[in-house]
């Protein structure tokens, strides 16, 4: 239950209709009941249970007291837990309202140059924000008062009062840095403002390239380097943990040229940090470059993640990792059979590849990859996409054979398997009928009876199978 000051744990016990506080001694006999095995509780009530064990394993009482540290953590996890909303109440009882639209502040302009800029925290629809219990941070903030949990901004603690008005002087606000900490508000800049502001936006490229690990090394490493500028020639470098450079809206990056205040906008700059989460990127021993080492599964990593990369960001690839930014090698399959025993042939594929550049030996190379990448000379990373419509892949399913598995190497099968009509779409006209005449002739052989000696009652496809190996 959320009070003024704290969050207080309340029970039921069995035969009551009400909730009623739930003291220390009582407690004391819930944890040994609970210890032992007498107690049972609901789900939702043994995970609130569990959070409220701990304070008073420690000696602390049932209460979350907003201004204690660990008290906020606690009662920070517990509202973010969707199996609780209706166990988090408030004084009358009910459930605590969530509002989906967040808290946000309000900016009032100054109605001169020597005048204030007011700041006030409010809800969505501009009304007062009820008295603040206390501020939760997380994503998102959540602001908790006596009724209800709203989301809202990231908090500015000693610099802005949720509760009341914040008065900031005209000349700290018509400034680049000024400028800066209303973009951080997300507040929209008034007309008065907005009017002498030139908002310049960044252009992200990302550069990579390859390079052995130390010089004369066999072992490579791709180096990814970020860089990021303005339309004006300011720039910044991520180094793997922050911007280097000069710092948008600090002295010389942000100006007043005749009263118009120029702003660096670095929103494109925090896509950057997630964006390169997957590659893992680690210092290399190359001073300041941020590098993947390159083993076998780097081919697969890297193509995936470069599908990742939005439009607005600018990719080079150089050397073989243009090869990257290439179709996959589109191949048509066709089959040829020879005869290998009495009855039996030797299947082999027989590619046809878009790509007219490649040799003999490197679509070799790509079939028996299997769809897996291979680095060829001079031609970077290639993998082979068989152009197979549905039909052409269940016929192939039919005869036994999937994409995914065929190779170079021949495979071996009997005449009757390659006499099915799924077998004309991919072998030579003359060969069809070659194995459908020598399976029409297997097939009109006199069925011998079985064995006098065999008793069972064999199922057909035992039988067939009998005929078959006769």
């Amino acid at each position: 239950m959320i009070g003024e000051r704290a969050a207080s744990l309340e029970w039921r016990r069995p035969g009551q209709e009400a909730f009623q506080p739930l003291k220390s001694p009582m407690a004391r006999d819930l944890a040994n009941d609970c210890r032992e095995g007498v107690a049972q509780l609901s789900s939702e009530a043994e995970l609130i249970w569990q959070f409220f064990a701990k304070q008073f394993y420690y000696g602390q009482d049932t209460q979350l007291r907003f201004g204690d540290v660990d008290a906020a953590e606690t009662l920070r996890r517990l509202l973010r837990m969707p199996l609780l909303v209706s166990r988090i109440v408030s004084r009358d009882g009910q459930p605590l309202a969530r509002p989906a639209e967040p808290l946000r502040w309000e900016l009032s302009p100054a109605a001169s140059e020597q005048g204030d800029y007011t700041l006030r925290l409010v809800q969505a629809d501009g009304t007062a924000v009820p008295p603040v219990c206390c501020v939760l941070p997380g994503a998102p903030t959540l602001y908790l008062t006596a009724s209800a949990a709203f989301t809202g901004p990231r908090p500015h603690e000693h610099v802005l009062d949720i509760k009341g008005e914040n008065r900031i002087p005209a000349p700290a606000i018509e400034r680049t840095s000024g400028v800066a900490f209303l973009h951080s508000l997300g507040v929209e800049l008034p007309a008065r403002l907005r009017e002498r502001v030139r908002i310049v936006p960044f252009q992200v490229a990302i550069n990579c390239w390859l390079q052995p690990i130390w010089q004369g090394s066999e072992v490579e490493e791709c180096v990814v380097e970020v860089a990021a500028e303005a339309e004006d020639g300011h720039q910044q470098t991520w180094t793997g943990h922050d911007w280097a450079g000069s710092k948008p809206g600090a002295a010389g990056k942000g100006s007043r040229d005749g009263g118009l205040i120029t702003y660096y906008d670095t929103a494109i700059l925090q896509e950057v940090p997630v964006l390169l989460e997957p590659l893992n990127l680690k210092p290399s021993t190359h001073a300041g470059q941020l590098t993947v080492r390159v083993t076998k599964k780097f081919p697969e990593l890297f193509s995936a993640w470069l599908k990742t990369v939005p439009p607005h960001i600018k990719v080079e690839l150089e050397g073989d990792l243009a090869s990257f930014a290439t179709p996959d090698v589109a191949g048509r399959v066709t089959l040829d059979a020879t005869e290998a025993e009495i009855d039996w042939f030797d299947l082999r594929v027989v590619l046809h590849v878009s790509d007219a550049t490649l040799t003999p030996e490197e679509i070799k190379l790509l079939l028996n990859a299997r769809g897996r990448y291979v680095r060829l000379q001079g031609k970077g990373w290639r993998r082979l996409q068989y152009d197979l419509s549905e039909e052409e892949n269940e016929r192939l399913a039919r005869l036994g054979l999937s994409p995914h598995e065929l190779s170079a190497e021949p495979q071996r099968l009997h005449a009757l398997q390659l006499a099915d009509d799924a077998a004309k779409k991919f072998l030579p006209e003359q060969q069809v009928e070659k194995i459908q005449r020598r399976a029409g002739e297997l097939k009109a052989r006199v069925a011998p009876d079985l064995p006098a000696t065999v008793t069972a009652q064999l199922r057909p496809y035992q039988l067939e199978g009998y005929h078959f190996l006769a």
